[in-house]
């Protein structure tokens, strides 16, 4: 995926159509801030990249997202949101999830620096409660930004206010091994804080209110 188009005059939330006006053409090492108030389609429209719902005006290297398939779109197109699926099962079988398991990925995610905290007091047999009672949230985050750091192929990145909650040093953290994973794609962020500003080169401004 060497360029991705959005060419956008609105967009459908629920029953409502919000007004916008989104042009423009991004490339790899691209990493955008999807900037707007709660409720001004912010999710919705990085959403659109996966086709979760049809969509006209966006296109990749020319050719009409509608065009593809959506098993090919969605291997390259990776998601992650605030709201984190954790499994009951071991630390390993969640770090994995989503990956083909390899003993030498294992190895380094036991080195990762990201994943220091999560290892301090766990191992990769730990048992994770019934709804990751023994995680927090940074934790949590981490465990998700693994499975994407150790997945490969990734064209676009999309973080959906993924920092949300917690401390400023993870959300850094989280923020630069993005940034580092995606050199060659393109890296969406949808953050209600500036933070992410020192880490996003151009911006997305989403400021419309929807109208009936």
């Amino acid at each position: 995926m060497d360029n991705l188009s959005i060419h956008l005059s609105s967009l459908q939330l629920g029953e409502k159509t919000v007004p916008v006006s989104i042009h423009g053409q991004f490339g790899r090492g691209d990493r955008v801030w999807v900037q707007g108030s709660s409720g001004a389609g912010k999710s919705t429209l990085v959403k659109l990249l996966l086709r979760f719902r049809p969509s006209e005006g966006i296109a990749v290297n020319g050719v009409p997202l509608a065009d593809y398939s959506l098993k090919s779109l969605r291997s390259r197109v990776e998601y992650v949101s605030q709201n984190v699926p954790i499994i009951k099962g071991t630390l390993r079988d969640n770090l994995f999830l989503g990956l083909p398991y390899s003993s030498a990925v294992e190895k380094r995610m036991t080195q990762d620096p990201l994943l220091a905290s999560v290892f301090a007091n766990k191992t990769m047999d730990s048992e994770i409660s019934e709804g990751a009672g023994n995680l927090s949230g940074g934790e949590k985050q981490k465990i998700a930004m693994a499975r994407v750091l150790y997945k490969e192929g990734i064209d676009v990145l999309i973080l959906d206010e993924i920092t949300s909650g917690i401390d400023e040093k993870t959300a850094r953290q989280i923020y630069q091994r993005a940034v580092d994973k995606m050199q060659r794609g393109i890296l969406f962020v949808i953050s209600h804080t500036d933070l992410c500003k020192d880490y996003t080169t151009r911006t997305i401004q989403l400021s419309a209110q929807a109208q009936p």
